[in-house]
């Protein structure tokens, strides 16, 4: 019987140290699956963190590259209203001139008017003199 319970004491003995043994070779590759995680976990974290500054960077330059872009286009707009304005006010004062020829016209004409009417009236009293 002392012997049946050593053996069996025995065995017991060995299936724990085989469990703690299976224990520490379990808890081991538990360490390892998780440290390899982590540095898989951190490469692509900075990949995702190396990715985003691209983007943001592209993102920058594209702002930049509108920003640019817009600032040609008021600058033509502008240019474009300036224009316009020397136009008008080169039109305005092209008319300017064209009335004043009209009044001047209209005035050198009043003066043939009287001109003519004045030397019709001599030449009815030069006619009127010699009948």
């Amino acid at each position: 019987l002392t012997t049946e319970i050593d053996r069996l004491t025995a065995e017991l003995a060995e299936k724990d140290r085989v469990r703690e043994q299976d224990a520490r070779a379990n808890m081991a590759r538990i360490e390892q699956i998780e440290s390899e995680t982590r540095a898989l976990l951190e490469r692509k974290m900075a990949d995702v963190q190396e990715s985003a500054e691209q983007a943001m960077k592209e993102m920058q330059e594209a702002t930049r590259e509108a920003e640019d872009t817009l600032k040609r286009e008021i600058d033509k707009a502008d240019q474009a209203r300036a224009a316009q304005a020397e136009l008008e006010e080169g039109l305005r004062r092209e008319e300017e001139v064209e009335r004043r020829m009209q009044q001047r016209i209209e005035e050198l004409e009043a003066q043939v008017d009287g001109l003519r009417a004045l030397q019709r009236a001599r030449g009815d009293a030069d006619g009127g003199e010699g009948n």
